[in-house]
């Protein structure tokens, strides 16, 4: 589907094509004047009769490779310095995902367009109009979370009513916010973020602009102080001080389309998509609107099995991950443990030499995570492993038809070892797992609540106050909470006793995206 029938150079070349034209402007003349001088030399030597022809001939000739050494390198040197501002000028990538109309090109043949079209034809929506991640919700569920009001300072949120917002399709991406170095999961559930549409007007094909604008609301006027007087903040974009920065929108009318983009931005090949967040860091005075930028959500988590899961699972929730075809079995194209000692450690990949050292570093920077999570004890069997040739998948954007149905047939192959899937065992493996790490989590918890005993008795808490009328509660919960640890204790924590899986599941309070 990503196929580009002009190869690779017709989705890169738009944005080399500019940074070339004017290098060959300027590199092919100058070799022809070190030529030229080095040739001119030469003869001037021989005619004044201070060297043979010969030795004249070899001086110019070294001469003007000299000089076209020169010239070679100062090209390459502006090339490298402009490709890079125009990179930057685009977004930090080669491409957009956009055509533009200054290179001829017909529109809807980009990245972004082609996602935007197909998406909104397999949905079968009507012309003009684009899939949002409320249509995959359906109406009950865009009801039901439009009133949880996530991301509000003005009510907090109670689980039950997370619980209850139950999406016909739940579709969640991972994006990364390089400027705040830090992943998060889209929609949103923060509303921080602002889009300018002038601005994104060069990332998303116009219907779904319109779409975002209809369904969004300016950004919301803010004030600091500056010399002790309430003064607004403008929420003008700095690059188009005509256009004012809004809100994206409830996340049941934000474009699915939006959400693809932002999770799959291929770092300095497909650009970054820019934001606008108030940067109350600063001091106040010097608070202001401050663009960030998104891109792909693979270099904080590139295997998110977290999504749709939990610690005792209601449903299976299975996974894919391509590899290369294993040196032994290269005939297998897809494997998936299926005994509880099976696929524990994982593939070892052999490092021979400083390129596959600098690259395991790389790797390990940005997989450590999935790396941990893939072969953990109800992680790796729903984990399917398709192996696909090298010359398929990732930037490989020109595969022949033969390649994309072979990998297809992979994937066929892939789909049809969860066929065996044992969900008894499974549903097992992760009682085990969920009981022991929750003992653990108990533990730690009865371990230190001597230090908090007097805290939690106060009427006046230091901040975040429990709900009126319900301390008493708190505290009560809290209390059957370390009865029931110390009844663990006491028994043992029989969890932790006989065949435990490995590795272990740790449960760690970590900061959702």
């Amino acid at each position: 589907a990503l196929v580009d029938r002009r190869g690779v150079g017709g989705k890169v070349g738009p944005a080399l094509r500019h940074a070339v034209a004017g290098t060959s402007g300027r590199l092919g003349p100058g070799l022809v004047l070190c030529l030229a001088a080095g040739v001119g030399l030469g003869l001037a030597v021989w005619a004044w009769g201070g060297a043979a022809p010969w030795a004249a001939l070899v001086a110019g000739t070294l001469l003007a490779v000299l000089l076209a050494g020169i010239v070679a390198l100062a090209s390459l040197w502006w090339f490298v310095r402009v490709g890079v501002e125009r990179m930057v000028d685009n977004g930090y990538g080669l491409v957009r995902g956009l055509t533009d109309p200054a290179e001829g090109t017909e529109p809807g043949g980009a990245l972004t367009e082609w996602l935007t079209d197909t998406l909104d034809a397999v949905a079968g929506l009507p012309a003009g109009r684009v899939l949002t991640f409320g249509d995959l919700w359906g109406p009950e569920a865009v009801e039901q979370h439009r009133r949880l009001r996530l991301g509000s300072a003005e009510r907090v949120v109670d689980p039950v009513e997370i619980e209850a917002f139950s999406p016909r399709v739940d579709l969640q991406v991972m994006t990364t916010c390089l400027s705040l170095r830090r992943p998060y999961t889209f929609p949103f559930t923060t509303r921080i973020f602002h889009w300018c549409p002038t601005c994104w007007a060069g990332w998303f094909p116009p219907r779904v602009v319109a779409a975002l604008e209809e369904a969004s609301k300016p950004a919301h006027p803010q004030r600091q102080r500056i010399d002790g007087e309430p003064t607004p903040i403008p929420d003008h974009c700095p690059h188009h001080p005509g256009t004012r920065l809004r809100q994206l929108p409830h996340p049941s009318d934000v474009p699915v389309v939006v959400g693809v983009r932002l999770s799959l931005s291929f770092p300095g090949v497909v650009s970054a998509v820019p934001m606008w967040v108030l940067d109350r860091y600063r001091a106040e005075g010097n608070w202001a609107y401050r663009e960030v930028w998104f891109s792909d959500g693979g270099l904080t988590s590139n295997f998110p099995l977290e999504f749709f899961d939990a610690p005792l699972p209601g449903h299976p929730t299975f996974g894919v991950t391509l590899e290369a075809p294993h040196p032994d079995f290269p005939d297998t194209v897809a494997f998936r443990p299926v005994t509880n000692n099976s696929g524990i450690l994982g593939r070892v990949r052999p490092i021979t030499g400083a390129g596959q050292f600098v690259e395991a570093i790389l790797g390990v920077l940005v997989d450590w995570r999935d790396a941990l999570t893939v072969p953990a004890a109800g992680n790796r069997d729903r984990v399917v492993e398709v192996r696909i040739p090298e010359d398929a998948g990732g930037l490989h954007l020109t595969m022949p038809p033969e390649v994309v149905a072979d990998v297809a047939r992979r994937g066929e192959e892939g789909a049809a070892l969860l066929e065996s899937f044992d969900w008894d065992n499974h549903r097992w493996i992760r009682y085990r797992t969920a009981t022991a790490g929750l003992g653990d989590l108990l533990h730690d918890v009865r371990e230190n609540w001597p230090h908090y005993t007097d805290l939690v008795a106060r009427d006046v808490p230091p901040s975040y106050p429990v709900a009126d009328g319900r301390a008493d509660d708190d505290r009560a919960a809290t209390a059957s909470l370390l009865e029931a640890a110390g009844r663990l204790r006491d028994l043992d924590n029989p969890a932790h006793s006989g065949s435990v899986p490995t590795p272990r599941r740790a449960f760690r309070a970590t900061p959702s995206t």
